[in-house]
């Protein structure tokens, strides 16, 4: 940018992000920001002289309120929000307009982390709901043949979404927070997150843990320093501090425990989601004989946990119904449920289902393999090796033997379909060059939930040969963790010999 260039080019930035908000009157943003907490503190004289160049607003609560606040009603009207690169854009133009009034070079405006720390993740400010689905993990919602106000759908808020955002208050207030919402698969976990993500001020990132492997990544960052003002997004607690990061769980747990409670080194926001079957074994307490949570663990969960309910209460529905008039997404979700689960249907739950059901027999075969796998491997990605040779088990005689030459390939095709959307019952994944990380396909997360509730205590089936046998165990060895909980009445049968000493298959 050439310079003395930055003052202009941010008023005409926030100009045009006031334009796609709908030009909402001056004295309406003045209201709004009275209504903040802490309060904001406007004048019309301040906001037309920010629109037109003349000053720039030189508060980071003001200048933070002023962007989220557009780009959310620039979102609600179906336009793009903020663009990438606002936050660094005022810093620049608050270091010009400090220069030209002839005083010397101010330091870096936005609190920025001191440089020993490595500085992850992205500006908040920056994220846009088109990456919502991606990286972020955020359902993916049903398509539908209408226009429509924006990529994810108008946003409900419920009494989670409360607790949620008196939680993030705290952080951007100073305050180190951890928050884990407990909910069933496609309840509006991560979407709640994201909305609530948006209200932090400017200066703070959002940083997601994934390579080499979700607990690696948080227990090196962990070891190397956490940024002030950094949100870390933990989607899937378990892959953090449960029995899926193995022997970095309680690494981690007392890290992040160390960090929240250090004073010197936040304010930082930890947000993390699970199914509640995993809140159970993450805080149960120590029983002999029985699957508990790490005692680090269980401490640093003590007292983070916020319910999500499976369906809209009676008051959510209506205001649904209310904001359902500007998205037909919502209308035809109050239209197809009876019983409040308008977020499972919004995410394309029952097409996938439906699909599940009406899956020819090598796809079904194929389905259930990923389902145990998940169940009782714990195995978020399954190989092809082991899909071929698990599945066939998993067929009758006579399915069996009219398996084409092609079955395999059919049957991932199918389940690969999306439906509605939303992607398959199976989805690909491809592992990319020089990262070390591993290939193959993983469960829905709707199906994986699917599968534990209606494949609890089912047995599994029979390998037929000894070569399939080995196949199998080397897949699973590979790619899961078996649970290692002795068995009793009501609970899932135990692996495979190769890992746990007894052939279960086929009880």
């Amino acid at each position: 940018m050439e310079q003395g260039a930055a003052v202009p080019v941010f008023a005409a930035m926030l100009k045009d992000l006031y334009e796609r908000a709908g030009s909402p009157t001056l004295s309406a943003l003045v209201r709004q920001g009275g209504l903040q907490q802490p309060p904001v503190v406007l004048n019309t004289s301040s906001l037309s002289d920010w629109l037109a160049g003349r000053s720039v607003p030189s508060q980071q609560p003001v200048v933070q309120f002023l962007v989220a606040g557009l780009a959310r009603q620039a979102r609600q009207a179906g336009r793009a929000g903020a663009p990438a690169g606002w936050a660094r854009l005022w810093e620049a133009a608050v270091e010009e307009r400090r220069q030209r009034r002839g005083g010397r070079p101010g330091r870096r405006v936005a609190d920025a982390p001191a440089e020993q720390v490595p500085v992850r993740g992205r500006f908040v400010a920056e994220l846009r709901d088109e990456e919502a689905c991606g990286e972020w993990e955020v359902h993916r919602p049903v398509d539908v043949t209408a226009a429509v106000p924006g990529v994810l759908p108008l946003y409900v808020r419920r009494a989670h979404d409360e607790v949620l955002r008196s939680v993030v208050g705290q952080a951007a207030g100073g305050a180190s927070r951890m928050v884990v919402l407990v909910g069933e698969s496609s309840s509006g976990k991560t979407r709640a997150c994201w909305e609530a993500v948006a209200e932090l001020p400017a200066g703070w990132r959002l940083w997601h843990p994934l390579d080499p492997s979700p607990a690696q990544a948080l227990a090196n960052a962990l070891q190397e320093g956490i940024a002030a003002r950094t949100a870390i997004w933990l989607n899937e607690l378990q892959q953090y501090v449960g029995e899926q990061a193995g022997a970095l769980a309680g690494q981690v747990a007392v890290g992040l425990r160390a960090l929240l409670q250090d004073g010197t080194r936040g304010p930082v926001l930890v947000l993390g989601t699970v199914w509640p079957e995993f809140w159970s074994r993450l805080t149960a307490p120590a029983v002999p004989g029985r699957s508990s949570g790490d005692a680090q663990t269980r401490a640093l969960l003590e007292g983070t946990g916020v319910y999500v309910p499976a369906a809209f209460e009676a008051q959510d529905l209506e205001d649904a119904r209310t904001v359902g008039g500007h998205d037909v997404r919502l209308s035809d979700a109050l239209a197809h449920t009876e019983d409040g689960r308008i977020a499972q249907y919004m995410a394309g739950a029952p097409a996938l289902l439906e699909r599940y059901r009406a899956a020819p027999p090598a796809a079904r075969a194929v389905i259930g393999a990923a389902m145990d796998a998940s169940r009782l491997g714990g195995a978020a990605l399954v190989g092809r090796d082991f899909l071929q040779a698990a599945a066939e088990g998993y067929l009758g005689d006579e399915d069996y033997d009219t398996l084409g030459e092609e079955w395999l390939e059919e049957a991932l095709a199918y389940t690969q379909q999306p439906s509605k959307g939303v992607r398959g019952l199976l989805g690909r994944v491809r592992a990319r060059p020089g990262t070390g990380g591993r290939g193959g396909w993983r469960l829905s997360d709707y199906m994986d939930h699917v599968g534990r509730v209606e494949r609890g205590a089912m047995p599994l089936p029979r390998p037929r040969s000894g070569l399939r046998r080995a196949s199998i165990c080397r897949s699973l060895t590979s790619y899961g963790r078996w649970d290692r909980r002795p068995r009793r009445a009501g609970v899932m049968p135990r692996p495979p010999a190769c890992i746990s000493g007894r052939w279960t298959w086929g009880m």
